[in-house]
């Protein structure tokens, strides 16, 4: 078995405040898989203020499929790894990082970087199409993040 690295990246605005946007980012929920227009549920699993596990379990074509992922949050640079410890993918790594943008609004930076095993050694032409349809899936769930988190933030005030 092969282990493909798969590199993307994409950037996703906010029309709200860092620390807003950070902190409901973090504020995790069994209903988030809704949120981000899938299906799926979410145990949570808080074991310190700057650490969580996630068990996720999502429907496939070839049946449920969970994923264990380890939180770790840095506070101060509005920052935090997603690390895949258990499930299809394991030692993946996921880093979001938070930045203000000039117009009162703000910015995630996505990195993902996806350990894929492999069957046979990919090619970089096979790597790039994975990493491109990983960045669009991601992205698109950032997409329904954020409107997700404007309007519950907006509710709130």
């Amino acid at each position: 078995m092969a282990l493909a690295s798969v590199r993307y990246r994409f950037s996703q605005r906010f029309a709200v405040p860092v620390e807003d946007a950070f902190a409901w980012s973090i504020d995790y929920d069994p209903g988030d898989w809704k949120r981000m227009g899938l299906q799926g549920k979410r145990k949570i699993r808080t074991l310190t203020y700057d650490a969580v596990i996630l068990e996720d379990t999502r429907p496939t074509e070839k049946g449920p499929v969970t994923k264990t992922r380890l939180i770790r949050i840095n506070h101060e640079r509005h920052s935090f790894s997603n690390t895949h410890v258990d499930g299809p993918t394991p030692h993946s790594q996921f880093w979001y990082e938070f930045f203000p943008e000039g117009d009162g609004g703000s910015r995630l930076d996505f990195t993902g970087l996806l350990l894929l095993p492999s069957k046979k050694k990919l090619s970089d032409a096979e790597v790039a199409k994975i990493a491109e349809a990983e960045r669009k899936g991601d992205s698109q769930i950032w997409k329904n993040l954020a409107k997700a988190m404007e309007a519950d933030l907006k509710k709130s005030g």
